[in-house]
């Protein structure tokens, strides 16, 4: 109730100058419902882009959840990154305990979760500022080092090299046989991120019904790494939350993650 009062009041103030705000509401969840809180994230994602929410925006989130800021963070910090090239959030807190913004944080269900550290985010953190009853206090992290997987090139391989940023994502276009191909792919994956990772094989309609993606799941298991089979509906118009967030597989990952293993999501297209 604090919390709502409190929202409900940076609205009022806001719109006494002159800016447009929205109010929106984080629901009450079971801490074991992950599908409900995935379309908790994607409804609320949804409804601010449709509000006209982009990067110039300032997602205020009011703390006020049972579970205490380290969960609330991973909330605010997961919906500030949704919409297109995300956009500021500030945290406002009763709490009177600290909490890093950049260590990991992970929401109530234990499936979703945020690292400042990791170097795919680039150093780009969302949570800009934190509000409360403590005294200021600033948290440093460096960024964890990237490591991708980049192995020495066999004959029948060509590198491409390819970069995102400063991040280096190497390509290889293999012109072998093609199980000995797939077989290869396993190995390096087994080897690069270990022998008790969860491989989630997403394969389009294309890629599942040429059995692509089926050859690497069954590769994989082979070579002793078992994980969840994925097949979802291809093509741009399908590129939305309802194709992606079936219940099965938030709850296979969700088991996966409960049992330590790392979820490793192999994307497999169909494309020619």
């Amino acid at each position: 109730a604090d919390a709502e009062a409190c929202a409900q009041s940076l609205v009022r103030d806001a719109e006494a100058s002159g800016k447009r705000a929205r109010l929106y509401s984080w629901p009450a969840l079971s801490p074991k419902d992950v599908d409900a809180e995935y379309k908790a994230f994607f409804g609320i994602a949804s409804d601010m882009i449709l509000n006209g929410a982009d990067r110039s925006s300032l997602l205020v989130f009011v703390a006020g959840g049972a579970g205490g800021d380290s969960e609330d963070m991973a909330v605010a910090a997961i919906l500030g990154m949704l919409p297109f090239r995300g956009m500021q959030v500030a945290f406002v807190t009763q709490q009177q305990e600290y909490v890093d913004p950049l260590g990991r944080v992970q929401t109530a269900s234990g499936l979703f979760e945020y690292n400042a550290e990791q170097p795919e985010r680039m150093g780009r953190c969302p949570l800009a500022a934190v509000f409360g009853p403590l005294p200021s206090r600033t948290f440093r992290r460096s960024l964890a080092a990237w490591r991708p997987l980049k192995p020495g090139p066999l004959a029948e391989e060509k590198p491409a090299p390819f970069k995102i940023g400063a991040l280096e994502l190497p390509m290889v276009t293999y012109e072998g046989e093609y199980e000995s191909g797939v077989a290869r792919l396993a190995t390096l994956l087994r080897e690069h991120f270990g022998p008790s990772c969860f491989p989630v094989v997403a394969v389009g309609e294309t890629g599942d019904a040429l059995g692509y993606g089926w050859d690497i799941h069954r590769a994989l298991d082979a070579d002793g790494v078992s994980g969840f089979y994925f097949a979802h509906a291809s093509g741009e118009s399908f590129k939305c939350p309802e194709a992606f967030g079936k219940p099965e597989l938030l709850k296979e990952i969700s088991a996966a993650k409960c049992a330590g293993r790392r979820i490793v999501v192999i994307a497999v297209g169909g494309g020619v």
